[in-house]
């Protein structure tokens, strides 16, 4: 099952008849989903670019505009990109500089969130103390926050939880 949101995130409608629907999902990777509707379903109308869609109850993502298409079957195929991906929307002008002695991994990746223009994504939890210096000139928040990870010793892993707001 397909539930469809707005840009506001309040459900308009469930998509009973989607098919083909696939995730692709790689660690420290931002996710893909991909799903088809039949033409003449009436559901199609809700499916506009950037609204939000949600499979099984699980993560949330949007609609991306220069992915729709007609497939083979006749039906209309959609692109989706995990809403994480939303922090492409915004960018560090200008060159920062954020970290060092006293500054945590945690206080790093606050910093880089509370440049969103819209709150969407907020830290909960972070598992590291590292106190390494960071530097980033006109990039967006996304590759800044996952360039904070690059210098980490171990493995990683960034959890989200679109089931709160932000």
């Amino acid at each position: 099952m397909i539930e469809i949101f707005d840009r506001a995130r309040r459900r308009v409608a469930i998509a009973e008849n989607a098919h083909a629907v696939s995730e692709q999902q790689r660690i420290n990777a931002v996710w893909y989903l991909y799903f088809s509707l039949p033409y003449s379903d009436p559901k199609n109308r809700f499916c506009k670019p950037f609204h939000y869609v949600r499979h099984n109850g699980g993560e949330l993502y949007r609609i991306m505009p220069e992915t729709l298409y007609m497939d083979e079957t006749g039906s209309v195929a959609y692109q989706c990109e995990h809403v994480l991906a939303t922090l492409i929307d915004n960018i560090l002008y200008g060159y920062h500089v954020v970290g060092n002695l006293g500054t945590y991994t945690a206080d790093v990746i606050r910093y880089v969130l509370d440049h969103q223009l819209v709150r969407n994504w907020v830290l909960e939890a972070c598992d590291y103390r590292n106190q390494f210096e960071y530097g980033w000139e006109q990039e967006s928040l996304l590759s800044a926050l996952f360039s904070i990870a690059a210098p980490l010793a171990g493995p990683y892993m960034w959890v989200t939880n679109t089931a709160v707001y932000p």
